[in-house]
């Protein structure tokens, strides 16, 4: 176990082959939709290979898991999400979570997030120094994230009986050097 993760007092797991599964499944879709971004542009001279086309495919796959699965890339980023989501589900008072990384523009550039919603067995959502707990749980745990400058915690509280429902939820957002 990575011994900043230990020292959080959190603890993590590796994902299992369900997990794994979700991923890989994810992982397929994206190529899908990029194979089909690639068909609708170049369809004419993808039509005209004669079935070679299946090479250029080939090579996409095979540069999206054969990078991302090596030392290069480490895993995929929807790999890195599940296992980071599952390890935030482990947790003490959580029920259910969801992550989710991102990025937004506005005329003064771009800002990269790392966003995770945890819903909560108990009403805690005033607790900031739980999300903060979380979000340095989640900024260790991530590959990827050299990028994110803010981590996004919101702890939701309530019940959804279909009929009816009630929400307590309390957003919290930390700057990365917060957190280190």
């Amino acid at each position: 176990m990575n011994e900043s993760v230990a020292e959080s007092g959190l603890s993590t797991s590796i994902s299992g082959f369900w997990r794994r599964v979700g991923a890989l499944a994810i992982d397929t879709v994206v190529l899908g939709l990029a194979g089909m971004i690639v068909g609708v542009v170049l369809f004419d001279p993808l039509a005209r290979m004669g079935g070679y086309e299946r090479l250029i495919g080939f090579a996409i796959a095979w540069a999206y898991f054969g990078i991302l699965n090596s030392s290069l890339g480490g895993q995929s980023p929807f790999r890195d999400l599940l296992a980071m989501m599952n390890d935030l589900a482990g947790q003490p008072h959580v029920l259910h979570t969801s992550v989710v990384r991102g990025w937004t523009s506005s005329s003064r550039g771009e800002t990269h997030y790392l966003q995770s919603q945890l819903r909560l067995d108990a009403p805690l959502v005033d607790d900031e120094e739980m999300a903060k707990r979380f979000a340095q749980h989640m900024l260790k745990m991530d590959m990827a994230g050299d990028k994110d400058e803010t981590i996004n915690v919101s702890l939701i509280y309530g019940y959804d009986m279909v009929i009816a429902s009630g929400w307590h939820r309390h957003a919290f957002s930390f700057k990365r050097d917060e957190l280190q």
